[in-house]
């Protein structure tokens, strides 16, 4: 079974991460309401779905890839699709914005009943020659379970994308747990 990805930004490192997280089997699911149409092009290009945002509370993990100017207001918009999820992930903020903000952000995911982490991306895009290292905290990186949510994070190392520090042991906890092979934990 595939997992679900929702991410939300179609720039160069959004349907970079996609891409990956597609050829690695994940359903990518992306808002691409309002956006322009070499934003609609990078999306279909990375194999993202474009969906209504009721459709993102089905994801597994959603990834936030936005300008730091607008991390707050997606949030925002996002909380109370989240809140009505039947059952919750978790939401991985990964912009370079303040402690301040990352600490507003939780507060919004906390009331929705996700999981919440704060990530940093290190590096270019992900390309198949070329990774990305993301560096998380929080209780979604921190906390280890046998969910759909967390079968999500060894595919992330396999598409390229290094999830490290916090998530180092989560993923290698879910990788035994779901008796995935070593290579999605190296």
């Amino acid at each position: 079974m595939g997992s679900v990805v929702g991410i939300l930004g179609t720039g160069a490192m959004g349907s970079a991460v996609a891409r990956r997280l597609s050829d690695q089997g994940c359903r990518v699911l992306t808002l691409l309401e309002g956006r322009s149409e070499p934003s609609r092009a990078r999306a279909r290009d990375a194999g993202m779905h474009g969906v209504e945002p009721a459709a993102l509370a089905e994801a597994d993990l959603v990834l936030s890839i936005v300008p730091p100017a607008v991390a707050v207001t997606v949030a925002a918009g996002l909380a109370p699709v989240l809140s009505a999820a039947r059952r919750p992930g978790a939401y991985i903020d990964c912009n370079a914005v303040s402690p301040a903000t990352v600490r507003e952000i939780a507060a919004l995911i906390a009331g929705t009943g996700w999981r919440f982490a704060d990530a940093g991306i290190i590096g270019l895009p992900p390309t198949e020659a070329e990774g990305t290292v993301f560096y998380a905290a929080g209780e979604a990186a921190a906390a280890a379970g046998d969910d759909d949510t967390a079968a999500v994070l060894p595919r992330l190392r396999a598409a390229a994308v290094t999830a490290t520090t916090a998530l180092d042991g989560f993923a290698t906890h879910l990788a035994e747990a779901r008796q995935a092979d070593s290579s999605f934990v190296a």
